[in-house]
């Protein structure tokens, strides 16, 4: 978990150091009933977008982005499955954002959402529209808009005893909700990123998505951006990440610890035992020498006699 804070006061250091310019250019759109959320999005300062742009790549704020702020009895809202919060549909510059549902992981408010759906657009801008990886581009959104805190690694402690993906391709499934809790995917892919920055630089994000801009594969591209094949760094990773949230909590769970306790106790009784049966053996072995010894002397002694 250290590693994963650590990568996240990174980021936090990235983003409060980026210089400041124009904001992305959003266009807010709402029923009445919604008027308040849309006003307290209008009053997020615009530096708190320096970070996020350069982490992508976007020196500039671009085409403007609809944003659609859509209540729950909205039809739209009503056939969209009540986990997913928003979306974005990057190609046609479009961010969805349902506010009834943001009080639940891994947004903690609407501005935190907002700025996560906007990152995929703005991301999608930098790699030319080009595919990019699921667990890629929900890090990356993840980590820009409200970096690794301690409840992804409650959601990471909680997932490795329940489940956690054990690869990148599961991961990639799991964002479909096929075997494993859609909130563990979006923690994992968090660290995973997360990993990326802090090892490589926070320049690494960009670097990709540049380099897929310009028709390399993601494959290509990350080996270009850190010299090290993608696939090596997803073992690597992935041995990591399953001791830490696997067997960490397994080892740390109650029932290992009074397991431990009676493999402990049963040890110390048969060392106890082992002591008490040589002790016995050492005393059987002294009477056995004292009545020799007795035999002995009475042989002497007759043999002695007159």
């Amino acid at each position: 978990m250290l590693l994963l804070l650590s990568s996240a006061i990174a980021l936090a250091g990235f983003v409060a150091g980026a210089s400041s310019s124009a904001p992305p250019l959003l266009e807010l759109q709402a029923p009445p009933a919604l008027a308040g959320q849309v006003t307290a999005l209008r009053a997020m300062p615009p530096a708190s977008w320096d970070g996020v742009r350069s982490l992508v790549g976007i020196p500039a704020a671009g085409a403007p982005i609809r944003v659609l702020l859509v209540p729950e009895t909205d039809p739209l809202a009503e056939r969209t499955p009540r986990w997913i919060t928003g979306f974005a549909v990057a190609e046609q510059n479009v961010v969805v954002l349902f506010p009834g549902r943001v009080l639940s992981y891994p947004y903690d408010s609407l501005e935190g959402l907002l700025r996560h759906e906007v990152t995929h657009v703005l991301l999608a801008r930098a790699a030319g529209g080009a595919p990019l990886p699921r667990w890629f581009q929900e890090g990356v959104a993840l980590l820009a808009a409200r970096d690794w805190r301690l409840a992804d690694g409650e959601r990471l402690l909680v997932g490795g005893i329940r489940g956690v993906p054990p690869s990148t391709a599961d991961l990639e499934r799991a964002f479909a909700g096929e075997g494993y809790a859609v909130e563990t995917a979006y923690a994992v892919a968090g660290a995973l990123v997360g990993e990326l920055v802090q090892r490589e630089g926070q320049g690494v994000v960009a670097g990709i998505a540049a380099g897929v801009a310009s028709g390399r594969s993601f494959e290509e591209a990350f080996a270009v951006a850190t010299g090290e094949p993608l696939d090596r760094f997803e073992a690597s990773f992935w041995r990591r990440f399953q001791w830490r949230y696997r067997w960490v909590p397994f080892l740390t769970s109650g029932g290992t610890l009074w397991l431990a306790i009676t493999s402990l106790a049963l040890l110390a009784i048969a060392r106890r035992r082992r002591r008490d049966a040589e002790l016995r053996r050492r005393w059987e072995a002294e009477d056995q020498a004292q009545a020799l010894a007795a035999v002995q002397e009475r042989e002497t002694a007759h043999a002695e006699a007159p």
